[in-house]
Parts: C-alpha cells; structure tokens; sequence
C-alpha cells in the first residue's frame, strides 16, 4: 500500500511540474575571436538585435552570406556561449569574462576568412584606449559552448 501511495505521488508530482524544453548543447572547438568597438561619434551604440551595446556582447556571421542578413545570426540572439575550461577574455574596462550572448552579427560577405563560427568580442565605446586594446587583441583561437 505505501509503495503504491508513493509511487502515485511520485507520478503526479513529475506530471505537474513545468519542465522547460532541454536542448542540446553544442561545443565549437578553435574557432577565431576577434574584437570590436560601437561606431566613432555615435555614443549610445546599439547591437543588431536592438540591444544596447554592453561588454559581454558579441557578434557572430550571418546564418547565409549578404548585408540583407544583418540581423540573422547564425545562432539566435539572445544564445549564450560559453568559453572551455578555464579560458576567459579580459576587455578594455578590466571585465574578465568567459561567457557572452549573442546580439549582434559581423563579416556579413565573409571578407576577413575568419571561421564560421568566428565570435566578435564587444569591446566597448569607440576610444583611442580601446581601439589599441581590440587592435592587440587581434585574432585568437578558443572553444566555447552554445547554450540555447
């Protein structure tokens, strides 16, 4: 009696609780990093997902080639990735970070021969300090996580 008893509650608990939707994740090894800045003069930059421009920011290539897809990442905006073991990116204003949202996408002809799944680092403002910190950045190798 008691084993059926629990075994009813246990059903009724797992069918009455939410459960959101698992997805799987998706690990991208050696992909190149490179980093950006917000357009000079324009002091309130904002990303192709309609955002606000923040560090943590990033942006990715289009999901198909061509300036009319500016705003169709090859991930969703709004995806988390998440750097491998125990990497990180240290931006301009001193933010260590290894994890960054999608909200923006970039190389949007495929001009620069970064690969696919290349992630562009938002760097900040446009600054003569921070253009020399994206500049010295240049273009790294590092692995990340999708997190949808």
């Amino acid at each position: 009696m008691k084993k059926s008893v629990l075994a009813i509650l246990l059903a009724a608990i797992a069918t009455l609780s939410p459960t959101a939707p698992v997805s799987a994740a998706a690990t991208y090894a050696n992909q190149d990093f490179t980093a950006y800045l917000g357009p000079a003069g324009v002091s309130k930059p904002v990303f192709a997902s309609g955002a606000s421009a923040y560090i943590g920011g990033v942006a990715v290539h289009p999901s198909s080639w061509g300036s009319s897809n500016w705003n169709k990442p090859i991930y969703p905006f709004g995806t988390m990735l998440v750097l491998t073991g125990n990497n990180r990116i240290v931006t301009p204003d001193g933010s260590s970070l290894n994890t960054f949202i999608v909200e923006d996408t970039g190389d949007l002809n495929n001009t620069k021969g970064l690969s696919y799944r290349w992630v562009d680092v938002y760097f900040g403002k446009y600054s003569t300090a921070n253009y020399s910190a994206a500049i010295q950045f240049g273009k790294k190798k590092f692995s990340y996580t999708v997190i949808d």
